[in-house]
């Protein structure tokens, strides 16, 4: 029995054993088949002079409102500029100017004597300084709303509100030089 058991054993050693010695041949074969991939050169030497005159594209988004105080560095291609115009055009054509307009834009281009003997543009420049006035006056009385709406406040709420903090005290300084003005006036009699 224990012969028999030996030739199995070295039967089986030698079907398993048979693969496992043969598989490093073929590999080899393989192997001297391909051909080796050459190896990449070496970089060339930088050259000596400083990074600043190269640039780099990276992909970077510039913004253009800088352009005008870095315009010696930044050099773009003209396809980038013309993409500038277009789109500074679309802003502005979203606005078109009324004939008043133009002719107030104009106006402001004169002299004062020009601007008086001019009687489109004395009317206009009326115009605008009634606007002008008309919202002054409104300015006073929504500042004068709200300094009501502040004196209203009890001494708590108003701790809380900043907004009435600063138009109480603009009303106390705007008192003080008024009584200074005042007793300037006064003394000067």
């Amino acid at each position: 029995m224990n012969l028999r058991v030996l030739a199995c054993a070295a039967f089986a050693l030698g079907i398993v054993a048979s693969p496992a010695a043969a598989q490093p041949a073929p590999l080899d074969q393989l192997a001297q088949a391909q051909p080796q991939e050459p190896a990449p050169p070496p970089f060339p030497p930088m050259p000596r002079a400083k990074p600043s005159h190269r640039w780099v594209d990276v992909g970077g988004h510039h913004t253009t409102s800088h352009h005008r105080t870095t315009r010696t560095k930044h050099r773009a291609t003209r396809s980038e500029h013309r993409s500038t115009r277009s789109r500074h055009a679309k802003a502005h054509a979203a606005h078109h100017l009324t004939r008043a307009e133009r002719d107030l834009r104009y106006c402001h281009q004169l002299t004062p004597r020009h601007q008086m003997r001019n009687s489109r543009c004395k009317a206009l420049l009326r115009d605008e300084r009634r606007a002008a006035e008309r919202a002054r006056h409104l300015k006073a009385a929504k500042a004068a709303n709200a300094l009501r709406v502040c004196h209203r406040l009890s001494h708590r709420k108003l701790r809380h509100n900043s907004r009435c903090q600063t138009l109480l005290r603009a009303e106390t300084r705007a008192a003080a030089h008024r009584k200074a003005a005042r007793a300037h006036r006064h003394h000067r009699r």
